[in-house]
């Protein structure tokens, strides 16, 4: 299947594996919390560990939305699951990249920070030494690593959980490869450059650490 999927007509197994969980409230002093979970993975094939580590974090989500294999760009899939992730009553999306295992507590300590933007920790695919999280210097970003719960500029999109109210004041386009006045050449980029002009923070938990999956030849 190509295309959009949501948590209705997504795989029998993952469906039934959702229904038994009722919860999908995480009640807090002032509202209900309904989080989406957001999966824009494009290729026809995913990790078994990627998958089975999204159903953790989709045990009491709202509602799930799966993006099948296409051939299109990610900004395009990424603007197209939060389109319709809008149209949703959830109060935040997480979205889960499929070639990452997440801690099984994830979703729990990024809603506790109460934070418009925070992720969790990756590193670079292939590059373990190598941080998925960049702090502006003098026009670049480069690569950091911090220490608990810091501030950055960007990181990738793999584990990150966002208030709707975000997504809904920036407009869209959420994600594009190219700005006329930025110059920025990923959809990520795009999206916190809009995000900062908004006066949005980014933070990373660098204790919540996730595993960047890769196949390769041996």
């Amino acid at each position: 299947t190509r295309g959009l999927i949501t948590c209705d007509n997504w795989t029998p197994n993952l469906v039934n594996y959702m229904k038994k969980s009722k919860t999908t409230e995480l009640k807090t002093e002032e509202n209900p919390i309904k989080f989406a979970v957001i999966c824009p993975h494009k290729n026809d094939v995913i990790y078994t560990q990627a998958a089975l580590s999204i159903m953790v974090q989709a045990k009491h989500a709202a509602k799930l939305f799966f993006y099948g294999p296409a051939t299109v760009s990610m900004a395009f899939v990424r603007n197209n699951l939060i389109e319709n992730f809008l149209k949703s009553d959830c109060t935040h999306a997480l979205c889960l990249d499929g070639d990452e295992v997440f801690p099984e507590n994830m979703v729990y300590k990024l809603l506790n920070h109460n934070k418009d933007i925070v992720s969790a920790y990756v590193c670079v695919k292939n590059q373990p030494e190598k941080p998925n999280a960049y702090v502006k210097h003098k026009g670049k970003y480069i690569p950091y690593k911090g220490v608990g719960l810091e501030e950055v500029d960007a990181v990738g999109f793999g584990n990150i959980l966002i208030k709707r109210e975000v997504f809904e004041k920036m407009g869209s386009p959420w994600f594009a490869y190219e700005d006329s006045k930025t110059k920025v050449t990923t959809e990520e980029i795009y999206f916190f450059e809009k995000a900062k002009k908004l006066g949005y923070k980014l933070f990373v938990d660098f204790g919540l650490r996730c595993e960047h999956l890769s196949l390769r030849a041996i």
